[in-house]
């Protein structure tokens, strides 16, 4: 009788592990599936060059060197805006042709529109920020569970 229950218990102990062990094979591939999403392609690399920010540095530091990046834009934005204000009063107070106003207001709608692209592009960093933050939680907590395991 004693014997039985000790097969009871290692067959019940066994497929309690098991279990476990599925359980956490489904959390790897649920953590890889999210790690190949955060690769970057061949153009992005490029991309990231072209602003001297090296693609192997880790997300957090690729985000923190691209929100410089976006600060730096926005503030060239908006010595460019101020510029192009004053261009504008100047033109209109002595009487430029319709032509260059014209110019000067295309070059207000480019301005505005390259700081909207900036404000989308630095949403979308912040998104990404908190995706990496829940990416790194659910790998130590995966590290908890097969350490426990163990």
């Amino acid at each position: 009788m004693r014997l039985n229950g000790i097969v009871f218990k290692l067959r019940m102990f066994f497929n309690n592990i098991n279990e476990l062990i599925n359980r956490i094979s489904l959390k790897v591939k649920n953590v890889e599936s999210k790690i190949v999403k955060f690769q970057l392609s061949d153009k992005n690399k490029k991309m990231l060059e072209k602003l001297n920010i090296k693609p192997t540095i880790g997300i957090n530091n690729l985000l923190r060197k691209l929100f410089k990046v976006i600060h730096g834009l926005r503030q060239e934005n908006g010595a460019l805006e101020n510029e192009r204000s004053d261009i504008l009063s100047f033109a209109k107070e002595n009487g430029a042709n319709n032509r260059i106003i014209k110019l000067i207001e295309e070059f207000s709608k480019e301005f505005e529109d390259a700081r909207n692209g900036l404000n989308e592009c630095r949403a979308y960093l912040e998104k990404k920020g908190k995706e990496n933050k829940l990416l790194k939680s659910e790998i130590r907590k995966l590290r908890k569970c097969s350490k426990s395991a163990l």
